[in-house]
């Protein structure tokens, strides 16, 4: 599958927002870059609807039809489909050390943990290094851009949805799938990562829903706080980290 003329320019155009808008990068405690807050205020709602009579009571509904197992087998399979992409991006990072950690598990996984099924690289002890377009994206420099509210994938920012497209178009899963006609595989797959993340943060988002004086600058400050935690490593101290449990990353 490979990246067409028009989306080509689209992630040029998002990449060239997002270095006219360097100067707000989402880091310490500065303030979130949101030129588009009417729209995305308004995506949000929609998102919200969406989410109230279609999301949660799916996600709910698929935790009352499985157990934690069945749904722990699930998220570690998901996880295993992504390492190459992780690799990559290590690789692109010149992370040489992380890259090992994800050709490592990525080999355990799927042969001792039954095609991933099971985490046994954990156990093992080999860590899982996360990786994704958008924090390679940061890594070269380029700013964040402006905060994005995607339809249905939620908050996001020039420079992270620039990366969703490519890491879209170099996904293994969905070069194999367009090579050979079996297009369900991907939205199978893109649902089950949906469904999966939404079970895992039924309560925490309706906490937040119910606390949150305004949602939407809460869901802001969470999700700049959430990227400028993964890109550096672990080394940024946020704020809500313990309460949001989310991979938009992944």
């Amino acid at each position: 599958m490979k990246i067409s003329f028009k989306k080509s320019i689209v992630i040029a155009g998002m990449l060239s927002l997002s270095a006219c808008a360097g100067t707000h990068e989402l880091s310490g405690n500065s303030e979130v870059y949101d030129p588009f807050e009417g729209y995305n205020r308004g995506m949000m709602s929609v998102n919200n609807t969406l989410d109230e009579y279609v999301i949660e009571p799916a996600a709910k509904g698929y935790r009352y039809i499985t157990t934690e197992s069945i749904r722990e087998s699930v998220k570690n399979f998901l996880d295993n489909l992504k390492q190459p992409l992780y690799f990559a991006n290590n690789l692109l990072q010149a992370d040489i050390g992380g890259a090992g950690l994800n050709l490592s598990r990525f080999v355990v996984n799927t042969t001792v943990g039954v095609a991933g099924l099971f985490d046994v690289a954990t156990s093992y002890g080999v860590d899982n290094d996360k990786e994704d377009f958008g924090q390679t994206l940061a890594t070269w420099g380029v700013g964040a851009g402006p905060y994005i509210v995607l339809p249905i994938l939620g908050p996001s920012n020039a420079r992270d949805t620039a990366g969703l497209g490519v890491t879209w178009n170099t996904d293994p899963v969905n070069i194999y799938a367009d090579n050979t006609d079996r297009d369900g595989i991907v939205y199978t797959k893109a649902a089950l990562e949906g469904l999966s993340l939404r079970e895992e943060n039924i309560e925490t988002l309706s906490s937040l829903k119910e606390t949150s004086i305004d949602f939407y600058s809460t869901m802001r400050s969470i999700y700049k706080q959430r990227r400028a935690d993964a890109i550096s490593d672990g080394s940024y101290e946020p704020e809500f980290l313990d309460e949001f449990d989310e991979e938009y990353e992944s």
